[in-house]
């Protein structure tokens, strides 16, 4: 078993039998329930079981069972059927569903507006929550069974995982495929973060236990780590720290930016389930075992550690916590620290003394990837020693050479002050260029990097073009920014003068004041007009610019309530589905729909019809509204009298083809499947009626 000297654990609770359901409903309640049915109701403060109670289910039938409220599971049996239990009590009722295939998971979507069947045939159906009433299916979009799926946190994104590692995106907005990549291994869990742009994902058998997906660079980052065979991911709030569990019980923390390995330990059982908020961590070990970790202990006494920069006394604090190591103010600390200390313990083990860089730098060793840094480092130790011995000799091209080779001792003290000399040699040639000096004295002053292939390139153009370069001067003194880059087209080295970074600072933090400028005011304006002048910058604002006139026409037509144009401008700035009213428009939208499904089981259809007929002739919603249609009309289809199904059967399978809602028709009033094929011209307009269609 670990150390628990790395945890503050709160509590320990042992469920006797094997634990089915694991959830925290909210700040004061868990609610577990075993495979023998028993409910147990955990008190999320005091850590302890308050009741138990014998659910009314016979346990070798239930197939999955889940509950997102304390009065209420949703639970599944062999051979078909889903119910709700009423905890209270103890009364069932059954859920309409279309699909007779065993149910082989229910999960809820994380806004709980929702919840998603699995079957076994890897069909997925789609109920409102509120309602329990059923709304679509998503058919397989792979020929392999999907063996994962997962919602992002404002449920906006469901990622399907299938069984030959090719993984499908799901828009549950518009109800479209958004991306598709693949992965190796046998997918075993996942969470999507970062404003919906990062898709994370673990393995077992795969060539990586844990790999990243960026929506927008469509590129996979896999971790380098020997993490092999991981069974479970979680991650906070804060998305900078993912605990994944494995086979063998052994946890990593790995970051989340760079999936670096940050510290492991060990469980004496693979991790099942996990929560975590923003004081407690609740894990679920398979041995049935619920652990309680208070997640900010220490953490007050740490930060100030680390402000003091008493590192030693810092980690001694995170050792008894690790789960600090998911605090992003505390890795901000570190990480700072150990860039700055990095630099002399590379300094040191240059002059040999590498127990000195131990001493520094082993308090950072807790971190896994810290010390790989450092081993590597020990391993080319001469190339170090070799760098710095050139240094002293002055020995530029050698040390230059060196550095360019090994490319951590850029890090280093010494090749920091190797570039200062240089920064001061170039600064004494611009003034004795500025003062017509002859040639020869610049060439004196910097005669020690005229065997360095670069620094002698700008050397020789700084000469070449003295006159550009007095101009140049001039235009940064008068502030003339584009006359000043303009000159660097024609002499590239100005770039790096004193007064040519001068001019990149002053650019880089205009644009930071910029991004933190209201948008529709008059100094945001004129900023924009100043950066036009930075050649780094101008392609940024004036993008941002455009954005900025597009995103005020969006917000006027959302206010207006004019679907056409809003939908249309997002069609042609994809950028608008990172705004506020974005979001906005997604919950408004959603919400019709809702109301759409409440209203069609409930009142009818005319006035079902009303509602969503405003979204027809919306393209990005063209896959959303073509389900809701079909539930419309299986209801539509239910209500008709005898002699009129065949002629709305037929319509459907033109409309819709041979789907899980036709064969639940067909199966409802035990007729054959109509033969028809799918008429797309069809699809152009939904009518009212299913018999409209002639």
């Amino acid at each position: 078993m670990y150390n628990d000297s790395i945890f503050h654990i709160e509590e320990i609770i042992s469920i006797p039998s094997k634990v089915r359901f694991l959830r925290q409903i909210n700040d004061e309640l868990i609610l577990v329930v075993d495979s023998d049915m028993i409910l147990y109701k955990v008190h999320a403060k005091e850590y302890k079981i308050y009741d138990q109670i014998q659910l009314d289910l016979p346990k070798d039938e239930v197939t999955s069972i889940v509950a997102d409220n304390k009065n209420e599971f949703i639970y599944s049996l062999k051979g078909g059927g889903l119910f709700i239990y009423d905890i209270n009590n103890h009364n069932k009722k059954p859920i309409d569903t279309i699909i007779n295939n065993d149910v082989v998971d229910i999960r809820f979507s994380r806004d709980g507006q929702y919840f998603v069947v699995k079957y076994t045939n890897s069909h997925l159906s789609i109920f409102d929550n509120k309602l329990k009433k059923f709304i679509y299916t998503i058919q397989k979009q792979s020929d392999a069974k999907l063996i994962k799926h997962f919602f992002s946190l404002d449920s906006q994104i469901l990622v399907l995982i299938h069984e030959d590692g090719s993984v499908v995106v799901f828009d549950t907005f518009t109800h479209s495929k958004i991306a598709t990549y693949s992965i190796t291994g046998h997918a075993t869990d996942g969470f999507v973060y970062d404003d919906n742009t990062k898709i994370f994902i673990t393995t077992v058998e795969g060539e990586h236990a844990f790999s990243s997906f960026n929506l927008i660079s469509k590129t996979l980052t896999t971790t380098t780590s020997s993490l092999k065979n991981a069974v479970s991911c979680y991650t906070d709030k804060t998305h900078t720290t993912a605990i994944c569990g494995t086979t063998s019980g052994m946890v990593f923390l790995i970051n989340l930016q760079t999936l670096e390995v940050i510290t492991t330990f060990v469980f004496d059982s693979s991790t099942s389930k996990v929560f975590i908020n923003d004081n407690l961590i609740v894990i679920l070990l398979d041995n049935n075992q619920i652990y309680f970790f208070d997640k900010n202990y220490n953490l007050s006494q740490a930060l100030i550690k680390l402000e003091l920069k008493e590192f030693k006394s810092a980690f001694e604090l995170i050792s008894q916590n690790i789960f600090l190591y998911m605090n992003p103010k505390v890795l901000e600390h570190l990480n700072n620290a150990w860039e700055e200390l990095y630099k002399r313990a590379l300094h040191f083990i240059g002059e040999d003394k590498e127990s000195l860089a131990l001493r520094m730098l082993e308090p950072f060793f807790a971190i896994k990837s810290k010390k790989d840094i450092y081993n590597y480092v020990i391993q080319n130790k001469q190339y170090a020693i070799d760098f710095n011995n050139a240094v002293k000799e002055r020995d530029l091209k050698t040390a230059y050479d060196i550095a360019k080779e090994y490319e951590f001792l850029q890090h280093s003290l010494n090749y920091m002050k190797l570039e200062e000399s240089w920064d001061e040699a170039f600064m004494k040639a611009e003034k004795l260029l500025s003062s017509n000096v002859q040639a020869d004295q610049i060439l004196t002053i910097t005669k020690p990097y005229l065997e360095i292939n670069q620094k002698y390139q700008i050397i020789s153009e700084m000469i070449k073009n003295a006159d550009l370069f007095l101009k140049a001067a001039e235009s940064i003194k008068n502030r003339q920014f584009y006359l000043f880059y303009k000159y660097c087209e024609k002499f590239p080295s100005l770039k790096i003068s004193t007064f040519g970074r001068k001019a990149d600072e002053l650019g880089q933090k205009l644009y930071e004041k910029l991004l933190q400028t209201p948008r529709n005011s008059s100094e945001f304006e004129s900023l924009i007009e100043y950066l036009k002048h930075f050649p780094e910058f101008k392609t940024k604002v004036e993008a941002i610019k455009t954005e900025s006139a597009i995103e005020q026409m969006f917000t006027k037509a959302k206010n207006d309530d004019n679907i056409k144009l809003i939908y249309h401008l997002i069609h042609a700035n994809p950028f608008l589905k990172s705004t506020k009213t974005y979001r906005q428009l997604i919950a408004d939208t959603e919400k019709d729909f809702q109301i759409f499904t409440a209203v069609v089981y409930e009142k009818g259809f005319e006035s079902s019809y009303k509602t969503i007929s405003k979204y027809f002739s919306i393209d990005m919603l063209y896959h959303k509204i073509f389900d809701y249609m079909k539930l419309y009309y299986m209801l539509q289809i239910k209500t008709l009298p005898k002699e009129q199904l065949s002629k709305a059967l037929f319509n459907y399978k033109r409309l819709f083809g041979e789907d899980d809602i036709l064969m639940h028709l067909s199966k409802h009033f035990l007729v054959a499947m109509p033969q028809a094929t799918v008429v797309k011209q069809l699809q152009q307009k939904f009518h009212p009626s299913i018999l409209q269609y002639d």
